[in-house]
C-alpha cells in the first residue's frame, strides 16, 4: 500500500500544519520496502574511482536520496522500474507536490525511435526490422522526420504528420469549447468515424500510447477516446519530459517524514479487514497482530482492492466491490539489462532515448538511460525494457521485475462515476490511479489521493497552482468523469506561454518541410494536402491560445 497514492494520502494527513494531528497514520506493505521504489537501482558509473568496483547497479539495502558527486566525472544517479516520466501538461498536481517537497526534478532526452518487429505469424527473435524511424520530441510536435528517403517513405510520412496534426487541432478545439465530455465511444470507433489513416493509427498512435499504458494495441484502441483526446489537448506545443534523477526513493522519503519508524509496517500484507458495526471501527488483520482503526484507506489495484472490500461486512462494501470489478489488469514485466544485441536497433542512428518496437499486436518499450539523462560516455549502457517481445541475454539482467497495470475501458471509465458517491462511507476510502478520471498515470495518484483528503477535511500544505485538481467538493452535482473532460476539475487552466511564438515556430518547421517537398518531386496533389497540413498547423497553434 505504499505506491504514489497511498504514500500522498499518508502524508497529507500526517501533514502536522494541515492535519493538525487529526490523524494517526499506519503504514502497511508487503515489500520489505516502498513499493513505489522497489524497483529502484543505482545507474552503473565508469569512472576512474569506480572502476576498480563492479559497474552493475545494486538493489539498496534502504533508500538512498543523495545526489553528490565525489568526482568530477562520477555519476551517481539511480533508475525506477518502471521509469517513471512526467510533464508540465498532464501532470500539473504531481509536479506540485514535488516542488513542495523539493525534490530534485531534471529534463530527460525523451527523443524516440518507432521501429517494426518482423511479423510471420510469430515474432522473429533475431532482429528487430528498422523501417521507417519517426524522430519526434516528447510532445510529438510538427518536425521534419528524417526518414524521407524513399518515396514510399516521403508519401507515408507525410499522410502520418497530416493526421497528427488533425487530431491535436480537434483535441484542441473540444477542449477549448468545452465539448470534450461530449465525445462517446472508444479510439477505435473515433478514428474510423473521422477517417484517420492506418499510417498514423498503426505506426504512431497505437504505439506511443501502448508505452505509455503498457498495453496491447486493442487495449489502445479500446480506450474511451475523450482520454485519448484529452492527452493531446493537454501535451504542451514544447513539451519537455521530467524524471527524478535521484529515484523516488527520495519522494518515498519525504513523503513518510512525519512518521515514526513504528507506523511504517514493511514486510507485512494485509490478510483481511472486518468491520466492526458495534465500535463503527475496522480491524485489520497480518501475519504479525490485528491492529483497530477508526478509517481505512486501501491503496492498493482494485482486484485486490474488491476482494478485501467484499469481505469486510461494512454496509455499502459490496457495492463498493461490485464498482472496482469493473477495472482490470495485466501484468507488466519490466527488465534492466545490457543487452543492446536484442532490443535496439541495428543502425546505431536509429538509436534514441526510448526505442519503441512492435508487431501488429503488441508493443515493447526500451529505455536507453545513458540517451535518455544523457550521462557521460565512461557509463556502461544501461538498458530498461518493458513488455520484451524478444529474448534478453540472462547474464545481461540486472533486475527484473513484474507489476499489475490498469486497463482503461469505457466500462472502468462509467464505473468511475460512481466511485465519489461510495467513497468514505463508514469510514472505507479507496486511492490509486484507477480512481481519478483520465489515462491512469501518477497524476490520478496524487489526484486520488488529494480527493480523499478533502473529504476528511485536509487541504494540500501547498499554494495551488493552475491546472491542478480542484480537490473535493461536496456540492459538486454534474457527473464526476463529464466534469473533469469539461476542465472543471482544473483550477483555472493555464495559458500557453506564447501562441505567438508556436504560430512562428510552425511556419518555420513547414516553410523547412516545403523546400524537402519540393526537392522530393511531388505532385501537385502532394503539395496541396501539405499545404492542409500547414493550416492545420496554424490552427493547432492559435487553438492552443484557447484551450
Amino acid at each position: 500500500m505504499t505506491g504514489l497514492a497511498g504514500l500522498t494520502t499518508a502524508y497529507l494527513l500526517s501533514h502536522p500544519d494541515t492535519a493538525n494531528g487529526r490523524f494517526d497514520v499506519t503504514l502497511y506493505e508487503s515489500a520489505p520496502t516502498y513499493g513505489m521504489s522497489a524497483g529502484d537501482l543505482e545507474v552503473p558509473c565508469g569512472c576512474q574511482r569506480c572502476a576498480a568496483t563492479a559497474s552493475a547497479p545494486k538493489k539498496p539495502s534502504t533508500p538512498a536520496t543523495t545526489t553528490a558527486t565525489a568526482a568530477a566525472d562520477h555519476v551517481q544517479e539511480r533508475i525506477d522500474s518502471p521509469l517513471r516520466l512526467f510533464s508540465e501538461g498532464y501532470y500539473p498536481t504531481l509536479l506540485q507536490l514535488y516542488r513542495h517537497l523539493q525534490v530534485p526534478i531534471a529534463p530527460v532526452n525523451f527523443t524516440f525511435s518507432l521501429s517494426t518487429l518482423t511479423d510471420k505469424g510469430a515474432i522473429d527473435p533475431a532482429t528487430i526490422v528498422t523501417t521507417d524511424i519517426v524522430r519526434l520530441t516528447a510532445s510529438l510536435s510538427l518536425l521534419l522526420p528524417t526518414a524521407l528517403i524513399r518515396p514510399w517513405s516521403q508519401r507515408n510520412m507525410f499522410i502520418l504528420m497530416r493526421d497528427k496534426l488533425r487530431m491535436s487541432r480537434a483535441a484542441a478545439h473540444l477542449r477549448a469549447t468545452r465539448q470534450l465530455h461530449t465525445v462517446r465511444g472508444t479510439l477505435r470507433d473515433y478514428v474510423a468515424q473521422h477517417g484517420y489513416s492506418r499510417a498514423y493509427v498503426d505506426d504512431l498512435l497505437v504505439p506511443t500510447l501502448a508505452v505509455a499504458m503498457s498495453a496491447t494495441r486493442d487495449q489502445v484502441l479500446d480506450m474511451p477516446a475523450r482520454a485519448v483526446l484529452d492527452w493531446n489537448a493537454r501535451i504542451p506545443v514544447r513539451n519537455t519530459a521530467l524524471t527524478v534523477p535521484c529515484g523516488v526513493a527520495a519522494v518515498c522519503e519525504r513523503l513518510t517524514q512525519f512518521l515514526g519508524a513504528e507506523q511504517k509496517r514493511f514486510g507485512e500484507s494485509v490478510r483481511g479487514v472486518r468491520y466492526r458495526r458495534e465500535s463503527a471501527t475496522y480491524e485489520v488483520e497480518t501475519a504479525r497482530d490485528t491492529q483497530t482503526y477508526d478509517l481505512v484507506v486501501l491503496a492498493t489495484p482494485a482486484e485486490i482492492t474488491a476482494r478485501l472490500v467484499a469481505d469486510c461486512g461494512a454496509p455499502h462494501a459490496n457495492d463498493l466491490a461490485s464498482v472496482l470489478a469493473h477495472f482490470g489488469y495485466d501484468p507488466v514485466k519490466v527488465v534492466v539489462h545490457t543487452d543492446t544485441q536484442s532490443v535496439l536497433p541495428a543502425d546505431a542512428s536509429h538509436v534514441r532515448g526510448v526505442v519503441v518496437s512492435s508487431n501488429s499486436i503488441e508493443t515493447m518499450a526500451t529505455i536507453h538511460v545513458n540517451a535518455l539523462r544523457g550521462l557521460p560516455t565512461h557509463c556502461p549502457v544501461l538498458l530498461q525494457t518493458t513488455n520484451p517481445l524478444v529474448p534478453i541475454d540472462p547474464k545481461s539482467v540486472r533486475g527484473e521485475w513484474t507489476f499489475p497495470r490498469v486497463r482503461l475501458t469505457p466500462a472502468a471509465e462509467s464505473a468511475l462515476d460512481v466511485v465519489p458517491k461510495l467513497q468514505g462511507l463508514n469510514g472505507l476510502f479507496v486511492v490509486g490511479s484507477p480512481m481519478y478520471p483520465g489515462i491512469p498515470l501518477l497524476e490520478g495518484c496524487v489526484g486520488s489521493a488529494v480527493d480523499v483528503a478533502g473529504r476528511l477535511g485536509v487541504q494540500r500544505p501547498w499554494e495551488v497552482k493552475p491546472g491542478e485538481y480542484v480537490g473535493f467538493d461536496p456540492d459538486r452535482k454534474e457527473p464526476w468523469v463529464d466534469a473533469f473532460y469539461a476542465g472543471d476539475l482544473a483550477v483555472k487552466e493555464p495559458a500557453p506561454r506564447s501562441w505567438v511564438r508556436a504560430v512562428v515556430r510552425s511556419s518555420a518547421v513547414a516553410a523547412v518541410a516545403a523546400i524537402a517537398v519540393h526537392r522530393a518531386g511531388w505532385t501537385a496533389s502532394d503539395v496541396a494536402e501539405w499545404t492542409e497540413s500547414l493550416v492545420a498547423a496554424w490552427t493547432t497553434a492559435v487553438m492552443a491560445r484557447w484551450a
